[in-house]
């Protein structure tokens, strides 16, 4: 019987990374993978690096901003939200949840 070799999220994650060091979305998406795993040091390291080799993608702001939040950094929360929306990033979630938060 075949069994095929089955490998985890985070392998295919530093793969797309081996092939394509320059890219920041992939980045940004093992970040927020990293930060649902619960392993959150990891996941600021990963959106750092997104956001240094792309600093004008709202997107990689607001996902930032999101685990910020979860992670009770306000503050920080904040300053990505203002950063996302100011280059026009359209999902209003994070500003409802700072909204909320009386931030």
């Amino acid at each position: 019987v075949y069994r095929p070799k089955i490998r985890s999220a985070s392998c295919y994650f530093e793969r797309a990374i081996y092939f394509q060091p320059r890219d920041a979305v992939v980045y940004m998406l093992y970040g927020m993978h990293m930060h649902k795993l619960g392993n959150t040091d990891k996941a600021i390291k990963l959106y750092e690096k997104a956001i240094a080799l792309e600093k004008n993608n709202g997107e990689i702001y607001y996902n930032a901003g999101l685990m910020y939040f979860d992670l009770n950094k306000i503050e920080k929360a904040k300053e990505y939200a203002d950063k996302a929306y100011k280059l026009g990033y359209p999902l209003q979630g994070l500003a409802r949840k700072l909204k909320t938060a009386n931030k």
